[in-house]
This record gives C-alpha cells, sequence and structure tokens, in this order.
C-alpha cells in the first residue's frame, strides 16, 4: 500500500475546515427588507426627483417632460425636486433654488394637501420606497398657478387637460 505524505493530509483537512466555515458565513443576511409602503405617510418623507411628467390631455397621454427627453416641451424640469420632511413641503427649481414652500399633509384616500404660497392636493396612485406616482387633476375654477403656468408655457390648451401625472424617484 502506498503512503500518504503527511502534507497531503494536512492540506486536505485545513481545506475542508476552510469549506465548512465558509458555507456557514455564507447563510442568508439578516438586512432588513425594504419598506412595503402599505401606508404612504410610510414612504413619502424623502427627496424626490422629477422624472417624468404627463398630462392628460384631450382624452390623451402627452409627455410634458421626461428626464433625458430630447422632444421635451418644458425642458426645465430637469432640476426640479421636492421635498417631504416632517411636516414641512420645499420645491426646489434647482439645486439651489426654492420655488414654493409650506407644509403638508395626507388626508384619506392618499390625497395629500400643499398649504404654501401656491396651494394644491394631489392624489399618490403609487408610492415604494423609491418611486413616487401622483396625479394632479386640473381644476378648471381653480387652477394652481404651477398647473396653469405649466400648461401655458408648454402650449396646452387649458381647456383640454384634465390631468398631470408626474413620476419622481429618489435618485437626481
Amino acid at each position: 500500500m502506498k503512503k500518504i505524505p503527511n502534507f497531503i493530509i494536512i492540506a486536505i483537512t485545513i481545506i475542508c475546515i476552510n469549506f465548512l466555515s465558509c458555507s456557514k458565513n455564507s447563510s442568508p443576511s439578516t438586512t432588513t427588507p425594504p419598506s412595503t409602503c402599505a401606508n404612504p405617510s410610510d414612504c413619502i418623507v424623502n427627496t424626490w426627483y422629477l422624472k417624468q411628467e404627463l398630462a392628460n390631455y384631450n382624452g390623451s397621454m402627452v409627455t410634458i417632460f421626461a428626464e433625458g427627453g430630447k422632444a421635451n416641451l418644458i425642458n426645465y424640469f430637469d432640476t426640479q425636486y421636492w421635498v417631504f420632511a416632517n411636516t414641512a413641503w420645499t420645491l426646489y427649481s434647482s439645486h439651489d433654488t426654492v420655488f414654493d414652500a409650506g407644509t403638508w399633509k395626507i388626508l384619506p384616500d392618499s390625497i395629500v394637501e400643499i398649504n404654501s404660497t401656491y396651494p394644491d392636493t394631489f392624489k399618490i396612485t403609487s408610492i415604494t420606497a423609491d418611486t413616487l406616482n401622483i396625479n394632479i387633476p386640473y381644476n378648471h375654477n381653480y387652477p394652481s398657478y404651477p398647473a396653469y403656468a405649466t400648461a401655458i408655457v408648454s402650449g396646452l390648451d387649458t381647456a383640454k387637460l384634465s390631468a398631470y401625472l408626474l413620476t419622481f424617484t429618489t435618485t437626481p
């Protein structure tokens, strides 16, 4: 019978021990899964960067802004973002320029009420930890200044406008 050198036996033992210890370390992690946002107030407190704005115009969806889009009707939205803090809300028109600020609260049915220079309400249609989709109905009797200005600057006839749909993410 051939003799197995002691060196090979020791090497095989070390490899087996390392293999077993590595397999224990690769067990599932205990990190916390992302919030489900079942309640919109669980996730709305954040900084939200505008990625897309659509208009429900004459029964069709019209793109007003899409980040990086070449056919934007309004391309100055590239730098717009909203910040929701405890009860404070701020709309930045650029990195360091505040366009509007005030307070916010969530009402039943995921309706958010903004009290600011240009008060408004909108409905959260969906929210996750990193995406916020909202619907802002266009009130023909009392349109908010930003909704009216967006229609005028983009060349949309306000009589044919029924709502804006905005998508925000947490990445600039």
